[in-house]
């Protein structure tokens, strides 16, 4: 039976032959000749960013009027290395209506004429040299030389990156490759032509200041008064993934001492806990992703915490134990007039200024039992409680001088916050924490290879 037959042809082509009875990669693997199958074809996401270009700066060097570098703030993907090993590097991608920018880490120690990248982009390919640049009109290009190497920017066109392609999901073939003149070895990210990239939403990126060494850090104990939070920088979660929600929410942060502390103020006339899910009560979902990894599946540095407004239940998503999970955070919880507060104390590990932690804020909202929406922060799809991929960024500060606002997502300490309706009767509660394991199955799943990208020091 070939795929044209299949009543399920239209979910992806399932059977093991093709519609003109040619054997499918499925097929070699199905009788186990494992030496003979084809690499599988590379996939990854490209964040929209249209701030990256040539002349942003290059990881590694000192930030620009406070500005990280839109490069160290994703994992770089790895290329495969040449045969002989003397070829090898990292690269990652965003887009913008029209182009994409692509940045290459490229290990070539013996520099010669003949070095190229080239990026394949659909059916186009640009080639630029390490010493001559581009040869086309409409591409931009910025070469750094380095230790062992060179790093490369270049701006070329994509017709496929149009206004609504995040909308879209908009594929494009991908391939980087990064040729040595003299020996002729090369190091590609996919072994086949291209890979592919789907253009997404842009990247949500925010930054935290570490608690001043004269402030104490804050209580846990869903009291947003504490002086800490003064300085804080506040982001809102105001992207709707789910049904129709009538809750509003903003997200504050700060870190110390390997600690992440968040406070989430809900904005919710109508607080509901008789749902027996935890999924489907009002509650806040932080997600963590140590090390920023935007990982396609969870590890045990990956967690999704769920706190129910009152604060009487914690529940946990996928990842480590749900002991080992329950060790690493504190929370509380507390039902306010117009609303309700939730705060946590989430344990980092390894944390230093300058670095990046993967994140996204949830809150779910219910009412007469059961939920009606989710509102996010980070990722649009929904699938967060599957895949770190399309979670947001979060960069360690030292202190608040150093904050840089991009694209007006988050607000700097002192600017207007918005406070909790007065229409709300509810009594105020201690905060209280308790345990809860839940359950999700659902069918989606995202795989990122950025998530497993491979990052080199920098050379420079």
């Amino acid at each position: 039976m070939s795929d044209d037959q299949s009543w399920r042809n239209k979910e992806g082509a399932p059977l093991l032959f093709d519609e003109n009875l040619n054997r499918k990669p499925a097929y070699v693997g199905y009788i186990g000749d494992e030496d003979n199958l084809p690499e599988s074809m590379k996939s990854a996401i490209v964040f929209k960013d249209p701030s990256a270009t040539v002349d942003s700066p290059l990881p590694g060097t000192e930030p620009r009027n406070g500005a990280s570098s839109p490069w160290e703030r994703l994992p770089l993907i790895g290329l495969n290395a040449s045969e002989d090993g003397t070829v090898a590097g990292t690269f990652n991608a965003y887009w913008n209506v029209g182009t994409l920018t692509v940045y290459v880490d490229a290990v070539d120690a013996t520099k010669s004429d003949g070095d190229s990248v080239t990026v394949r982009v659909g059916d186009a390919e640009y080639v630029i040299g390490r010493s001559s640049g581009p040869a086309a009109a409409d591409v931009a290009s910025k070469v750094v030389e380095g230790d062992g190497g060179y790093e490369l920017v270049v701006t070329m066109p994509c017709p496929d990156a149009v206004e609504n392609a995040a909308v879209e999901n908009a594929a494009v073939g991908l391939n980087v490759i990064v040729k040595d003149g003299d020996s002729g070895q090369a190091a590609a990210w996919d072994t086949n032509p291209t890979g592919t990239v789907t253009l997404v939403e842009p990247l949500s990126y925010t930054e935290t200041v570490q608690v001043p060494s004269d402030v104490e850090a804050p209580k846990i104990d869903a009291d947003a008064s504490d002086a800490a939070w003064d300085d804080a920088v506040e982001v809102a979660l105001d992207k709707v993934t789910s049904g129709t929600p009538e809750a509003t929410a903003t997200a504050k942060t700060l870190w110390s001492d390997g600690k992440l502390y968040v406070l989430v103020k809900v904005n919710d006339a109508d607080v509901d806990l008789t749902n027996s899910n935890p999924y489907e009560k009002d509650s806040v979902e932080v997600f963590i992703d140590r090390g920023n990894t935007k990982s396609g599946q969870y590890t045990d540095d990956i967690q999704q915490i769920r706190v129910s407004a009152d604060g009487r239940e914690l529940s946990f998503g996928a990842g480590a134990a749900e002991d080992v999970q329950k060790s690493r955070v504190r929370t509380a919880g507390r039902v306010v007039d117009g609303g309700y507060v939730v705060e946590m104390a989430i344990d980092l590990g390894e944390a230093a200024a300058g670095t990046f932690e993967g994140v996204d804020f949830q809150i779910n909202d219910a009412k007469k039992g059961a939920r009606i929406g989710i509102r996010n922060w980070a990722d649009p799809t929904g699938a967060g409680y599957q895949t770190a991929s399309h979670w947001g960024v979060l960069r360690l500060l030292s202190d608040s001088s150093e904050i840089e606002i991009p694209g007006g997502d988050a607000e700097k300490p002192g600017d207007e916050k918005p406070q909790p309706s007065d229409d709300a009767d509810n009594d105020n509660k201690m905060p209280q924490t308790g345990s809860a394991v839940i359950g999700v199955a659902v069918v989606a799943l995202l795989l990122v290879a950025a998530g497993c990208g491979l990052v080199i020091a920098r050379r420079r």
